[in-house]
């Protein structure tokens, strides 16, 4: 509502004659009356069932880690339709009034800004599969961590080292090691632009209010390291919509959609505008992409073939 305020509301209507003194119209002077005009309606693209779907599951998952709070996004990756967009804490708008908390009142999907972590890693191997530098079944020597010439150490999450592993292997085991392997090969300024590619560090452009850019500024700094701990979500910052963009674009062909959350406006006058479809750029090419889908579908699989 806070973006389409003006098309919501409409505009009032007018009256403008010459009056006596009490406030009566009086038949001399020029007469003029301008009708009032209803403001559109919007048609979401929320799937009600989606919708309500996703809000259990989350509450869901918010009770079992005992969470602050959380936030789903489910987007259609062919056209960037948001099918649901739901974030815990909310509020009733009915008891507008009522928060303890004003920051409830902000969309965490678009307005919250956060280090997204390992699930960063899949970019980064995309760029260097884009580029044609590494291939899934590439290997590299996983010692546990990386020591860089100022002292300081970059290690895996579970602090192990795992011998000979494959980018399949890197993704499934979520080695931090890896995608560093991977980000050197791409080198500095390759990186950042698949990064911006995908979206990431600037606003996606839905029609929603007050959405954020989030920050990838550090991959301007000079210095490996800024490339390095970003190469598995660290260091920089993204939105939570901007996350489900970029994994819609490799579901779509490598193709970046613009996520709208609008299906049509109909117009007082009876017209209907719908919502055409917006591709922004092609991030990687569609080769690229099914080979990282595929990447990631055997990640998956490997980690439930090693907990059975």
């Amino acid at each position: 509502e806070g973006y389409f305020e003006r098309e919501l509301a409409g505009t009032a209507g007018s009256e403008r004659g010459v009056t006596d003194a009490h406030g009566r119209p009086l038949a001399i002077g020029e007469q003029r009356v301008e009708a009032a005009r209803d403001g559109d309606d919007l048609v979401l693209t929320i799937d009600r069932a989606v919708q309500i779907a996703a809000c259990d599951r989350l509450r869901q998952g918010i009770s079992t880690f005992a969470a602050r709070g959380g936030t789903i996004v489910v987007l259609q990756p062919a056209t960037g339709s948001v099918l649901a967009m739901c974030s815990l804490p909310n509020f009733d708008p009915d008891r507008y009034a009522e928060v303890q908390d004003s920051a409830v009142y902000n969309n965490p999907a678009i307005f919250e800004a956060y280090e997204p972590g390992s699930v960063f890693k899949p970019f980064t191997l995309a760029a260097a599969v884009d580029l044609g530098l590494l291939r899934p079944q590439d290997t590299y020597e996983d010692t546990g961590e990386i020591r860089l010439g100022d002292g300081k150490r970059i290690r895996n999450a579970d602090v192990q080292a795992h011998g000979v592993q494959t980018m399949v292997e890197v993704l499934e085991k979520s080695l931090n090691t890896g995608a560093v392997y991977a980000v050197r090969i791409v080198g500095r300024e390759s990186f950042r632009r698949y990064v911006q590619d995908f979206g990431f560090g600037r606003a996606s452009g839905i029609t929603l209010d007050s959405e954020v850019a989030a920050a990838i500024s550090s991959l301007d700094r000079r210095g490996e390291i800024y490339s390095m701990t970003a190469s598995f979500g660290q260091g920089i910052t993204v939105t939570p919509l901007q996350l489900a963009a970029a994994f819609g674009a490799l579901a779509n062909n490598g193709t970046l959609m613009r996520p709208a959350i609008v299906a049509e406006r109909r117009q007082a006058d009876g017209r209907v505008v719908p919502t055409q479809p917006q591709a922004v750029r092609q991030a990687v090419t569609g080769r690229t992409a099914s080979t990282i889908t595929g990447m990631l579908v055997q990640a998956v699989e490997g980690v439930y073939d090693h907990k059975a």
